[in-house]
């Protein structure tokens, strides 16, 4: 019998020990589909090289190497993990793991210290500025069109001081150079913000942003292949959404439906609709509806293309022999099993998805570190982790062996039973 293993990169302390014994006989021929959902191991790899960790490198390539397929949620992971790319990388854009995680941050509180370290007053308007994870050119002159269509606003926040608005704008960044902050700052100024309304945030807090905003501007323009992953952690949070009209995006988003749009080409326009969005300085009734329906369609809204996606992957992975019946293609599968995810199937693995488990998986790959640092020494003690995990393999199927072999005899023996019974009752017919 062949067996399929599916690992997620959730780090574990026996993460390593685990892919060893499948880079060993006789496991090598497993087909192995991996689905790497962070980034932690990727942001590694530079301090790898700068500290002459090339074992540790290497190692990590020979895992990556080892499975026939690695499967990413979106196409900024495998540029990521680029070093590590032996040409079996794909993308299936639509993790439920999103919806997920935003569910387990819903539960969270959002009290004053949050507004308070992300520099906002309890009764601030706050509109998110997010965009593309990918870094190009044309980022400050995205931001700097946005802000100028969001200015018309500040109308509706009269405040008796001139250095203070209740309108506050946090834009989220990964990396930004004191020349593009201060760039900015500027451009805020003339358009009218005062000092401090307008502030970048880090993706490290990310999630809190999105937990304490009332709207959110998604500024770039690049049009890319899959929809972002932070507009759906926003829509399932409740937000209202608002978005340049691009491919990717009206896939996803009717306008006026479960999100607002504007035209790409025409970023000015984006005035007309925050006119539309925020009323007396509150969300409008319409942008409270929109975001009520984009709240009830954003766990499923990618669900369809997932599932198609992971369909297609077992379709040319998995060969199953001759006489096995073989599952549906994923042309057969019917449509009410992939318009939305099964969610109860996930309640057994929800403890694997944390907000904020980038710190732990890092804290991890420490001991993993660690663990290598420690095998270079003492190789021997590798050798014995992996007998023990074979060990523990093999007493397991010696085990599923024995039960089956026992249920086995206990079948034959009723149907043996069942027989000479029939037969007893034969002989007294006549």
């Amino acid at each position: 019998m062949t067996v399929y293993r599916m690992f997620s990169l959730k780090f574990s302390s026996d993460f390593d020990v685990s892919f060893c014994s499948l880079l060993q006989e006789p496991f090598k021929s497993i087909p192995v589909i991996w689905n790497v959902q962070g980034s932690s191991l990727a942001h590694c790899v530079s301090e790898y090289n700068s500290s002459g960790m090339i074992q540790i490198l290497d190692g990590w390539k020979e895992v990556f190497s080892r499975a026939n397929v690695i499967v990413f949620p979106n196409y900024i992971l495998p540029v990521l993990y680029a070093p590590f790319d032996s040409g079996n990388y794909f993308v299936i854009p639509g993790s439920p793991a999103v919806a997920i995680q935003a569910d387990r941050f819903i539960v969270k509180s959002y009290d004053q210290d949050v507004r308070i370290r992300l520099n906002l007053g309890s009764r601030d308007f706050v509109i998110a500025l997010v965009g593309s994870q990918f870094s190009y050119g044309g980022l400050l002159m995205e931001e700097a069109l946005v802000l100028q269509a969001v200015g018309p606003l500040l109308q509706q926040y009269p405040s008796e001081n001139s250095t203070h608005t209740a309108l506050k704008v946090r834009i989220l960044t990964a990396n930004v150079t004191d020349k593009h902050r201060m760039a900015l700052e500027v451009i805020a100024l003339n358009v009218g913000f005062p000092r401090g309304a307008v502030e970048h945030v880090a993706v490290e807090d990310a999630d809190d942003l999105l937990g304490i905003t009332n709207l959110v501007i998604y500024g770039s323009c690049l049009d890319e292949q899959s929809f972002p992953s932070v507009l759906v952690q926003a829509m399932i949070l409740g937000k209202l959404v608002i978005a340049p009209d691009l491919g990717m995006i009206t896939k996803y988003i009717d306008d006026g439906i479960n999100g607002l749009l504007f035209p790409r080409k025409n970023v000015p326009m984006l005035t007309e609709v925050l006119l539309q969005a925020v009323s007396n300085g509150e969300l409008s009734v319409q942008g409270q509806k929109v975001a009520s329906v984009g709240k009830a369609r954003a766990k499923d809204l990618m669900a369809s293309e997932a599932i198609e996606g992971y369909a297609v992957l077992l379709e040319n992975v998995l060969k199953f022999p001759a006489e096995v019946l073989t599952p549906l293609t994923s042309g057969e599968i019917p449509l009410a099993l992939k318009q939305e995810w099964k969610w109860h199937l996930f309640e057994d693995v929800k403890h694997l998805y944390h907000m904020n488990e980038s710190l732990n998986d890092c804290k991890i790959l420490q001991k993993i570190e660690d663990w290598h640092t420690s095998q270079k020494d003492d190789p021997r003690s590798t050798t014995q982790k992996i007998d023990e995990a074979f060990s523990a393999i093999a007493w397991n199927e010696e085990r599923a062996n024995e039960i089956m072999s026992t249920k086995m005899k206990l079948e034959e023996e009723e149907v043996s039973i069942d027989a000479n019974l029939m037969f007893d009752t034969s002989l007294l017919t006549f």
